[in-house]
């Protein structure tokens, strides 16, 4: 049994991202080993499979809703949606904005910024995890392995990829290992381990043991240990 809850981890990737407002995490019965987010920034909603929570590791567990409020994090919410209809298909209507049924470019100009917004989502992911492993680990679990791309010949498999809202597997673990080995992703680390250190020094309990004490102790009065 895990000595961890998915809110409780929710409520530190939120913090981690400096989200607005904390989405609420609904663990069901997905058709697939997934999560998703929907609503609107100020009231998301992630929905995670409940098999795939269960298989999950607390560090995994933050990479998985690390990717999903990286959605919220970059304003993603709204442009999925309509990505999505894309990809399946189905005509979007601009009547509103004078424009007619949506055309061809603009339909592939949107799946194609579908495709960077998970890797953006993916580097969230990874920040908040603080592990490439974990971050990794996690998404073989949801996708089930590593696609070598399309079992197409090679221009076929172009023109396939742009009409997908995910980029292919093997792409987004190889951008993963670029970023983590990134000066951009030892600076967001560094920061966020600056930031935990002081929010700990300014805090009125002990770290350890959750006891009172005054902002000047460098020593917890109940448990002894070094606050420094």
């Amino acid at each position: 049994m895990n000595s961890w809850t998915i809110e409780s981890i929710a409520s530190e990737c939120a913090a981690t991202l400096s989200l607005d407002n904390l989405p609420t995490v609904i663990l069901g019965n997905l058709r697939q080993a997934n999560a998703l987010t929907t609503g609107t920034e100020s009231s998301a909603v992630i929905l995670v499979d409940r098999q795939l929570a269960e298989k999950l590791s607390e560090s995994e567990m933050r990479a998985l809703l690390g990717h999903e409020m990286g959605h919220i994090k970059s304003h993603h919410l709204m442009y999925h949606s309509i990505a999505e209809l894309l990809e399946r298909g189905i005509s979007f209507s601009g009547s509103l904005a004078g424009i007619g049924v949506i055309s061809l470019p603009l339909r592939l100009a949107l799946l194609s910024w579908h495709r960077e917004s998970e890797l953006s989502a993916d580097r969230a992911g990874l920040i908040v995890a603080g592990s490439l492993d974990s971050a990794i680990s996690m998404f073989m679990k949801v996708v089930g392995g590593v696609d070598g791309g399309f079992n197409a010949e090679p221009d076929l498999a172009t023109v396939l990829a742009a009409f997908q809202c995910h980029p292919q597997s093997r792409l987004r673990v190889e951008a993963m290992r670029d970023f983590a080995a990134s000066v951009a992703y030892s600076e967001a680390r560094r920061k966020l381990e600056l930031r935990n250190m002081l929010e700990d020094a300014f805090s009125e309990e002990c770290r350890f043991c959750g006891s009172p004490k005054d902002l000047e102790d460098l020593f917890c009065p109940s448990c002894g240990r070094a606050l420094a």
